[in-house]
């Protein structure tokens, strides 16, 4: 019979007992108990504010735009360059902005 806790890290698991049989199975129920905690950090990304993007101007130049000239190729090419086109619209009139976000970690439980 073979029971067994698997962990990368020993002091993650503690208080390991075998505490009775399973059925008619040939194996045991194992109690354990898992060490962890949470710590809090803050980090700041930076992100597009899409909410206050120029439309009006990124309207205006792909109004002016020759889309039959724009996608002559072959279809891979085109969605890449339509891609890149707008990737690069948007890098040019949507300003990034400054987030702050809360997260949890989880980490071991020091004693």
């Amino acid at each position: 019979m073979l029971d067994l806790i698997l962990s990368s890290d020993p002091d993650l698991v503690s208080n390991v007992e075998v505490i009775s049989e399973l059925g008619n199975s040939d194996h045991n129920m194992v109690s354990f108990d898992i060490r962890f905690g949470c710590v809090s950090y803050r980090k700041n990304r930076l992100l597009r504010n899409y909410k206050c993007g120029d439309y009006k101007s990124m309207r205006a130049i792909l109004t002016s735009v020759d889309w039959d000239k724009f996608m002559d190729g072959s279809v891979d090419d085109c969605r890449e360059r339509f891609r890149d086109f707008l990737f690069n619209l948007t890098e040019q009139y949507v300003l990034l902005k400054e987030t702050r976000s809360s997260k949890l970690a989880s980490k071991p439980v020091d004693d």
